[in-house]
């Protein structure tokens, strides 16, 4: 009830124009590292253009900060946050399929025009501009191999700050997160089925920034990729059979770890 959707599209041989407040849902695992439903839809400002064999994707998007309420002469406002993300899909072959997102949060100030042009690589454009200095990017790479129909391994990797000769140490700027996972369907008994195995692991202070408030990979205090957050691992096993088309019966275990919280 609270959550509510809607959207306005138009659609032309230059591709999808939309303004939307719809779910918006990227990545290939069951529980998604890149955006998943563990927040309330948010209006973004879409397109997207099927090129060929690949997919480019862009939006962007008005989101809310941790702390929600500021009182501006005697009003209660809400400070400004936006999200903006550009995703290229690659069927590179009939087998193997990749992806590049690269998101950018930034706020406390207007909307900045540069970050509404679809095909601009954002990292220069952040590195090089005093006033957005302050911004958060973080790039995820995906890869999908279908061994054989019906049978696919996946993996996604999030890179927000990276030193690899202190990839598996304690160095606090080491945030990034890893998925892997396998994914088989088919039919027993006329029945079809599905089986997933999926492993998450999110280093400390993944999706976190130096500037918390306007930085932080989140929305109204909820991550946008990961769900469980920064620190954890998840181990997932879940098994669903098709009784017929109105019936479904699924199985899952998931083993959930959270690190020490650090002091």
């Amino acid at each position: 009830f609270e959550y509510s959707h809607a959207y306005i599209q138009y659609s032309s041989n230059f591709g999808n124009i939309s303004l939307k407040a719809e779910p918006l849902i990227w990545g290939n695992g069951r529980i998604p590292i890149i955006l998943s439903n563990n927040v309330p839809p948010f209006a973004t400002l879409s397109w997207d253009k099927q090129l060929g064999k690949s997919r480019f994707s862009f939006f962007h998007g008005s989101i809310l900060p941790v702390e929600l309420d500021t009182m501006i002469n005697g009003l209660i406002t809400n400070k400004p946050k936006y999200l903006v993300g550009h995703r290229w899909e690659i069927a590179a072959s009939e087998k193997l399929n990749v992806a590049f997102t690269e998101m950018l949060v930034y706020g406390g100030r207007d909307p900045e025009l540069v970050y509404f042009l679809p095909t601009i690589f954002l990292w220069p454009v952040q590195h090089n501009m005093t006033s957005q200095s302050e911004d958060n990017i973080l790039w995820f790479f995906e890869s999908q191999y279908s061994l054989i129909d019906g049978f696919k391994l996946y993996g996604t990797f999030m890179i927000d700050e990276l030193n690899t000769k202190e990839m598996f140490k304690d160095w606090f700027g080491n945030r990034w997160t890893a998925q892997l996972g396998t994914h088989a369907a088919g039919n027993i008994l006329s029945y079809p089925i599905d089986l997933r195995l999926e492993l998450t692991a999110a280093r400390p202070w993944a999706y976190t920034h130096r500037v918390p408030l306007y930085g932080t990979y989140t929305h109204n205090g909820r991550c946008l990729g990961f769900e469980h957050g920064p620190n954890s691992q998840l181990f997932l096993l879940e098994n669903r059979w098709w009784i017929n088309t109105r019936s479904r019966f699924s199985i899952s275990y998931e083993q959930l770890k959270w690190g020490i919280k650090p002091k």
